[in-house]
């Protein structure tokens, strides 16, 4: 009887260690004119980003998109969060960005999985996005095609409305 319940023990141990974050939950806001925050939850070998904006109605956080991905434990870079003006700003993360041209009253969420249609969420990752307060901007990144991985960019002239493959 004592050896079954010291195996238990041990047992316990383990999963308790194998089920414990190796990464604490955390969010990070964004000072400038329109307010931005992302938040990391850690679940079970992946992390998910919940990226909000505060809505300059009702002065209440409001949800823009989420993603997830293998943990990392790395929040997003002050890039990936950006005001441009007091009306403009953007966020993006893995295949997902979102854009407002009206202070965060609305956005426009792009998904680069779903804009190349290569079959699972994270067939394309973004690497950079710039925009301009007038709506022209450009979104860079790369996609999986068979067992590879091909660089592109696509331009906006709409706040990210829609989005072509640029010119080369």
């Amino acid at each position: 009887m004592l050896k079954v319940n010291r195996w238990m023990c041990i047992l316990a141990v383990v999963l308790s260690a194998a089920c414990t974050q190796p990464f604490p939950d955390e969010t990070k806001e964004t000072p400038g004119p329109i307010k931005l925050r992302v938040t990391r939850q850690y679940r079970t070998g992946n992390e998910y980003y919940l990226f909000d904006s505060l809505d300059p109605r009702t002065r209440e956080w409001r949800r823009v998109f989420q993603v997830w991905r293998d943990a990392t434990g790395k929040m997003p870079d002050a890039q990936n969060l950006r005001s441009i003006t007091t009306q403009v700003a953007y966020m993006y993360l893995v295949d997902q960005a979102a854009i407002t041209h009206d202070a965060g009253a609305n956005w426009t969420v792009f998904n680069a999985s779903k804009y190349f249609n290569c079959g699972w969420e994270g067939c394309a990752v973004i690497v950079d996005v710039k925009l301009a307060p007038m709506g022209e901007g450009s979104l860079s990144g790369s996609r999986r095609s068979g067992k590879e991985w091909l660089d592109f960019t696509l331009i906006t002239n709409d706040f990210g409305r829609t989005w072509r493959a640029s010119p080369k």
